[in-house]
């Protein structure tokens, strides 16, 4: 009770950026975290120490997924990896509660990354006004990965490059379209991002949002 309780705490003070992969929601929570004071969590910089914890009991999606190599990976069917992706988060997120309870400062926390599910903020006392879900256009997602300088190695790693970036190009629009109905079906904010607004603009209308002074 002690520990749900402070969770809860964490969640009701809590600045929220999530949403689709490759959208700049990295680039704006480092920033509003320093210019604020927030207590910046980025769960996918914890995503490597959680798969080495993964057991196959216990998370078996994580598991499966943590023997895979780039090529096992980017040849399954586009809908197996849309839903195996929703299946992996929900077995990290507990993951992420253990580290959020090993946060002793009170001040806010910002909370970023695709892994905040709008089904798994559910339990969780957020304020609304505090979350974004940004999801870019396919247009848009294309473009800024291929200029990712890591992942064309990945892709190089595979049997079939080309079909191998369109598997996780689709992947992550698709992803990105059910997790923006579950927010909009919430209420919660989605942004679109299609490259009309500067990174300037996108932090300004988020600290706008935010409410941030």
């Amino acid at each position: 009770m002690k520990n749900h309780q402070r969770l809860a705490y964490i969640f009701s003070k809590a600045y929220i950026i999530c949403g689709a992969p490759c959208c700049g929601k990295s680039t704006l929570a480092e920033r509003l975290s320093l210019d604020f004071g927030l207590i910046y969590f980025k769960a996918d910089d914890h995503v490597s120490d959680y798969m080495l914890r993964c057991t196959q009991r216990d998370q078996p999606m994580m598991f499966q997924y943590s023997k895979l190599s780039w090529n096992e990976i980017w040849s399954k069917p586009v809908d197996v990896l849309v839903t195996e992706e929703f299946i992996f988060y929900q077995e990290l997120f507990p993951y992420i509660l253990e580290d959020l309870l090993k946060i002793e400062d009170d001040n806010a926390v910002l909370l970023e990354g695709a892994a905040f599910l709008p089904e798994l903020l559910d339990d969780w006392p957020i304020d609304r006004k505090k979350v974004v879900f940004m999801k870019p256009t396919p247009e848009f997602q294309s473009i800024h990965n291929c200029k990712r300088s890591w992942i064309q190695p990945i892709l190089n790693s595979c049997d079939n490059p080309d079909l191998a970036f369109h598997n996780w190009m689709k992947r992550d629009e698709l992803f990105g379209d059910e997790v923006s109905r579950q927010a909009l079906n919430r209420d919660l904010n989605v942004v679109v991002v299609d490259g009309s607004l500067s990174l300037e603009e996108q932090y300004m209308a988020i600290n706008k949002q935010f409410d941030l002074k």
